[in-house]
């Protein structure tokens, strides 16, 4: 899995590399991230089965998206130093999504690859973001920064079809 990533993180326009992320349970957790939802992003496809084949089979594809977690992400060194790494302002959540959208501005494409297929428990050393008030105060605070740097982008993902129902992926 780690050669399908280099593969394509080594090519000139790529920044980073995601791949497919099943929770425990083999529903989908990550399969690209979108901008614009009521959060300023989502996972596109969470919750559904594992083996879904998306809208047109667009599950089983290659896509350029916005962002890709950084749960399982690729990237090379140079593309990440120059678009100067996390921002460490947010703390704990955002900081991937953020990476992302730096590495456009820097004329990158950020990629899905279907055919890398991963388990991960999300939150599971941290913590979900709701269940403290400490926690749901950073999610505040990660959010309210994340927005204000990328509203043009939260308003207008380039990567997703607005034609979509946002509500069927």
């Amino acid at each position: 899995w780690m050669t399908q990533m280099v593969s394509y993180a080594q090519h000139y326009k790529t920044g980073a590399v995601g791949v497919k992320l099943l929770y425990p349970d083999n529903t989908i957790q990550h399969a690209g991230i979108i901008l614009g939802t009521k959060e300023a992003s989502r996972h596109i496809y969470a919750n559904r089965p594992g083996g879904d084949d998306g809208y047109f089979n667009s599950l089983k594809a290659v896509t350029n998206y916005s962002a890709v977690t950084a749960a399982c992400m690729m990237c090379r060194k140079k593309v990440f130093n120059e678009a100067g790494g996390m921002d460490e302002n947010l703390e704990v959540e955002y900081n991937d999504i953020d990476f992302c959208l730096r590495l456009i501005q820097n004329g990158f494409y950020n990629l899905y690859l279907p055919s890398v297929v991963l388990y991960h428990h999300e939150s599971a050393t941290r913590g979900h973001p709701f269940r403290s008030t400490k926690a749901y105060k950073q999610h505040e605070k990660d959010l309210a920064i994340f927005k204000s740097k990328w509203k043009q982008l939260i308003d207008n993902d380039p990567f997703y079809n607005t034609n979509l129902n946002i509500a069927f992926t």
